[in-house]
């Protein structure tokens, strides 16, 4: 593909919302000189590798990703992900709640600030409050910008006996420098996750201004996003065996990407044999107007 910054070219299958968030982000990243991440944020969900059943010949078209945290296409994917690494323990909720707290706003993003609202979570996972009521959960921590400049906040999904919110402010309060605002309600458990993962920033919050997303990148490099405790810590379910097959391996176990809404293929879909070889490497305009894995909104 050819570069061309003033004009990104759009994803056929990307809602209008969807392309006007990747098209400000991509000129964000080309302006404060993150080209290789333009180019990548640019292009992703648009190479496909076309794999097929070496026993009944049936061919799938699954397309790469550029797993960059800001990308809306990959935030997605993202969500089938923790759906499918915490599947068991999500089964095993007893009582979903999602939680939501928040931190105090600062006109700058930095890595210390970063840093200090994970301590304070942290230090309010382990009062009495949360210990006698929570059995354990997983948190998305989530930046979005304002008038106050930088809004930091957290999303849990949490298994949990209930818990009166005015207790619930208080507490959070003496951990938080004073930050009050806590809300909690019962969810379903896909819904929660949907909540915690779905997005790291808010899209349409600062994605226009490049000096805020160099804010963000510099702020945000090696930082986690997600913390699980209690009943989902070192849960998350075993990625399937190894199997063998004609070429000496199944590539749907390497690592390979898999586009959102995707089934993590063992084996064939029609036949079930589980003989599956990388055929090719397509672009966009090489698949057909309905191939055979779309991407899903």
């Amino acid at each position: 593909m050819t570069h061309d910054p003033q004009r990104p070219p759009p994803h056929r299958y990307l809602p209008e919302t969807y392309q006007r968030i990747r098209d400000n982000l991509y000129h964000a990243y080309y302006l404060i000189g993150e080209t290789k991440k333009a180019n990548d944020i640019r292009d992703c969900g648009r190479t496909y590798l076309r794999y097929q059943c070496a026993d009944c010949h049936a061919e799938r078209d699954f397309a790469l990703f550029c797993h960059q945290r800001l990308c809306p296409i990959c935030a997605y994917a993202r969500r089938n992900r923790i759906l499918a690494t915490y599947h068991t323990a999500l089964s095993e909720v007893q009582s979903p709640k999602m939680l939501t707290l928040t931190y105090h706003s600062q006109k700058d993003l930095t890595k210390d600030l970063i840093r200090q609202c994970h301590r304070q979570f942290a230090d309010f996972r382990h009062t009495r409050l949360w210990k006698d009521a929570v059995k354990g959960g997983i948190t998305g921590f989530e930046l979005t910008y304002g008038q106050a400049g930088w809004h930091p906040h957290s999303h849990s999904l949490i298994d949990s006996d209930y818990i009166p919110v005015v207790e619930l402010s208080r507490e959070w309060r003496k951990h938080s420098n004073g930050a009050m605002v806590v809300h909690i309600k019962k969810v379903q458990t896909q819904d929660g996750v949907e909540e915690v993962v779905k997005y790291t920033a808010k899209a349409t919050s600062f994605y226009a201004t490049p000096s805020l997303v160099r804010q963000y990148l510099d702020a945000t490099r090696k930082t986690r996003f997600l913390t699980t405790y209690g009943s989902f810590y070192r849960t998350s379910d075993p990625p399937p065996p190894k199997e063998p097959t004609k070429t000496g391996y199944n590539p749907f176990l390497q690592n390979t990407p898999i586009p959102p809404g995707a089934p993590r293929l063992t084996q064939c879909p029609i036949c079930h044999s589980n003989h599956i070889t990388l055929i090719a490497r397509l672009e966009d305009d090489q698949i057909p107007d309905t191939p055979a894995v779309q991407i899903p909104f």
